[in-house]
């Protein structure tokens, strides 16, 4: 009898300890979820634009390596940088930069579906350019050069193909100062070309008659 509950007593201490220890891992499982801090949303300080040369570098100070999502748009011109868990400190209306590639630089808020806060950069450009935004040591920088223009090349090398394939071909040309050149060359060419009348090899210019002897000859 002393040997059987002596056994149910061992089986109730391991019983309650083992609900203990779980009741304990659960206690921590909890404090630690609570403990756990919720990440803050990175803020933007302020908006740096630098120009060099033909291009042009927008920084967003403050960020440190934040999620993004960068493309262009036509119609007008821009390029959008979308931040995820992004608030600006100061929202204004619009940065006005007109440095003949960048027009303005505007920051906007909006939600996503998920319901985090998240930021829209828009760059206005005056002319098409290509970007790239990459991280830097004051935040992220957004850099922007103008695509090089070519049309002009393009018509240059059709009208060198077009001398190929045909040797006698002018070049075609822009400048007023070949056009009126070409137009007076036409002019003389059309003078010159009319025929000159020829000169008879011998020209009967009068008669005269002589009497012989008796006339008979």
């Amino acid at each position: 009898m002393f040997g059987t509950n002596t056994e149910r007593l061992r089986r109730w201490i391991g019983l309650s300890g083992a609900g203990l220890l779980a009741l304990g891992l659960a206690g921590c499982a909890s404090q630690s979820a609570v403990q756990s801090p919720t990440p803050q949303p990175e803020s933007i300080a302020d908006v740096r634009v630098e120009q060099d040369g033909d291009s042009t570098a927008v920084t967003l100070l403050g960020l440190n390596q934040p999620v993004f999502t960068a493309f262009s748009q036509q119609n007008p011109e821009r390029v959008v940088v979308e931040l995820a868990a992004v608030r600006p400190d100061t929202l204004a209306s619009s940065i006005a930069v007109y440095d003949g590639l960048v027009d303005e630089v505007t920051l906007s808020t909006f939600s996503a579906g998920t319901g985090d806060e998240m930021t829209r950069v828009e760059v206005s450009l005056e002319v098409p350019a290509d970007f790239q935004v990459v991280p830097g040591e004051d935040g992220l920088v957004i850099h922007l050069q103008a695509k090089i223009a070519e049309t002009s090349d393009a018509s240059s090398a059709d009208a060198w193909s077009a001398i190929d394939a045909d040797p006698w071909a002018m070049v075609p040309t822009d400048d007023p100062a070949e056009i009126d050149s070409s137009d007076a060359n036409d002019g003389a060419s059309d003078w010159t070309a009319q025929p000159t009348p020829a000169v008879p090899a011998t020209t009967l210019t009068g008669v005269q008659a002589w009497q012989v002897g008796d006339g008979s000859v």
